[in-house]
């Protein structure tokens, strides 16, 4: 007798269900590898959105201090700080009325960009002399730049200021000195439509403030001015250094591409940055 190939109904369904629960295997297999992939790139984002941070605040703020004809370099206004942003360290060959002479290729300077007239200002080093030690930065603006020529003739930069002979002979100014470019700038954390962003703003330029490091959580840039004795400073001047604390939020899109689990658990960095006297 021959029998008939085939299968049975009982065979189909055993069949059927097996390669259910082999399918479930593996679509759970790569849920789970694709939750993975996206905890590793929020984990990396929120690691790079700190480290951005944090450089950038301890870059531009450790060199702040007060001094006595300067005042503060920084004051904080709830989560914002204001702050001269240092621009530029040069030396004087020369300084006459309404003129600071520095010189064009001195190996000794340092400075991100050439100064701007009407966007930057300066700080004019006193040291006095033997009879009288200021020790103090005098502010000044700059009206213009031109080209000079120092004493020795190697070419130099006329940083055009206000400054009268009054001036130059009462303070005991030198015609070596250092000069410190500086404009002003805040730096705070606002609101996008991709979150919450930490933000540059170059106030004495007139720009719009840029991003710098996110997205953060809401209240994610927390500023605590510190004294001396480590406890919240009560003026400008007491301020000694300052807490800050950066709260890191994962970028959403990588929530919405890689599985639809919950949000990795937020991180978070604190760093301290001292401010000295000058």
């Amino acid at each position: 007798m021959s029998r008939r190939a085939g299968f049975s109904l009982v065979e189909l369904l055993v069949a059927m269900v097996a390669g259910l629960l082999v399918m479930t295997v593996f679509a759970r297999l790569a849920d789970r590898v694709l939750w993975h992939a996206r905890a590793r790139g929020e984990r990396a984002g929120e690691i790079s959105t700190l480290r951005i941070g944090a450089t950038l605040l301890g870059r531009e703020l450790d060199q702040g201090g007060v001094d006595s004809l300067a005042g503060p370099d920084l004051a904080v206004a709830g989560g914002s700080i204001d702050y001269r942003a240092p621009r530029g360290v040069r030396f004087s060959c020369r300084v006459a009325v309404d003129t600071i002479v520095v010189a064009a290729d001195t190996a000794a300077d340092w400075s991100s960009r050439a100064p701007a007239p009407g966007r930057d200002s300066l700080l004019l080093y006193l040291p006095g002399d033997s009879t009288s030690a200021i020790d103090a930065w005098l502010p000044l603006p700059l009206t213009a730049t031109r080209t000079g020529v120092c004493p020795l003739g190697n070419p130099a930069v006329a940083l055009i200021t206000v400054l009268d002979s009054a001036a130059i002979l009462g303070r005991r100014i030198p015609s070596e000195t250092a000069v410190r470019v500086f404009e002003s700038v805040e730096v705070r954390a606002y609101g996008t439509a991709l979150g919450w962003q930490l933000g540059v703003e170059e106030r004495s330029a007139g720009a719009l403030i840029q991003p710098v490091a996110g997205p953060l959580l809401p209240g994610g840039f927390l500023v605590l001015p510190l004294d001396s004795a480590g406890g919240p400073a009560g003026q400008p001047s007491d301020v000694a250094a300052l807490d800050v604390t950066l709260r890191a939020a994962p970028a959403r899109w990588l929530a919405a591409a890689l599985g639809s689990r919950g949000l990795l658990a937020h991180d978070s960095v604190r760093v301290e940055i001292g401010v000295g006297r000058r």
